[in-house]
């Protein structure tokens, strides 16, 4: 499976998860960096602006321009080439240790209930996506994607 695919669905489940109210730190942390707010109680309050977020102004402001600048630049020194999967390495992987850390906390939520059994579909479906998602990394970087 695509990199881009795994990424997507990943997303996906933390965003649906944040609609539904399971607004862990993570989850929140990232969706306002990118401009995105949930009102969990009033989800027509919510408030969608990209353009003006932090993550945003990071990227494409001075700060983002410079290191991007800077890791091509250390990259092409070290390797001797360019290759823009070293550059978009970082991340991929803090992506998925936030992906990890939000299953954590949907984990503790599940067990909170005393049910066992919604604990392990929990970690069932939480440990196969971010498998799947190691493996598209390997994929990538093999060259085969």
């Amino acid at each position: 499976m695509k990199i881009y695919n795994t990424l997507i669905i990943m997303f996906g489940m933390m965003f649906f998860l944040q609609f539904l109210g399971l607004g862990f730190s993570t989850g929140t942390q990232i969706l306002n960096d990118t401009g995105i707010v949930i009102n969990n109680t009033d989800v027509s309050q919510s408030t969608f602006d990209v353009g003006n977020s932090a993550w945003q102004r990071f990227i494409f402001g001075t700060g983002g321009i410079f290191l991007a600048l800077g890791l091509a630049l250390a990259i092409g020194f070290l390797t001797k080439t360019f290759d823009r999967k070293l550059v978009v390495l970082p991340f991929i992987l803090t992506f998925l240790v936030l992906f990890i850390s939000f299953g954590k906390g949907v984990f503790e939520l599940a067990s909170l209930t005393g049910e066992s059994w919604l604990s392990g579909i929990v970690l069932t479906v939480w440990g196969i996506i971010s498998a799947m998602f190691v493996w598209s990394i390997i994929e990538w970087f093999g060259g085969v994607e």
